[in-house]
């Protein structure tokens, strides 16, 4: 302190007999390390992220009520990736920043083009069907009534022990 050399009556090491770091045990605890991460993430099911720069995504939005979906309806495209990081940028130019758990991969819908509709405008379900197939009537099954044996596995007699 103050340029003052100090006169105590404490241990102290000098810089001559500080020793090396032992790579040994560095490299034994950096290995546990990482064993105990790989056992973590096998438990907890993590994986790497497959998003990448250019993907269409779908963006997960807040609960507004017990209606509504989880992931927003329009997909944004990935602009920047950062480990989990992901900046997505949506069609109107606003950017997000969001963590990679909160986004999934779009998948664009396939369109067939062998398929015919065959419902009238007039109806309200509007049945797309293949070509060369006709729609099918779709039933409940109804009730199944069990005969007693089947339910106790024997015969219960009718009469009644005294």
């Amino acid at each position: 302190m103050f340029s003052r050399e100090i006169r105590t009556k404490l241990p102290e090491f000098r810089e001559e007999y500080q020793r090396q770091p032992d790579l040994a045990a560095r490299d034994r605890d950096a290995e546990f390390k990482q064993k105990g991460k790989d056992y973590a993430d096998e438990k907890r099911n993590s994986k790497e992220s497959n998003l990448g720069v250019g993907d269409r995504v779908l963006m997960q939005q807040p609960k507004q009520n017990k209606l509504s979906t989880r992931f927003a309806e329009k997909p944004v495209t990935v602009v920047e990736k950062s480990g989990s990081k992901v900046v997505v940028e949506s069609d109107s130019g606003r950017q997000y920043t969001r963590n990679s758990a909160l986004l999934r991969k779009f998948e664009e819908p396939v369109q067939d083009t062998s398929e015919v509709d065959l419902a009238d405008s007039d109806d309200d379900d509007n049945v797309r069907v293949p070509l060369g197939s006709s729609p099918r009537t779709v039933t409940r099954s109804g009730r199944t009534i069990r005969d007693p044996v089947e339910l106790f596995g024997r015969r219960r007699s009718s009469r009644i022990l005294s």
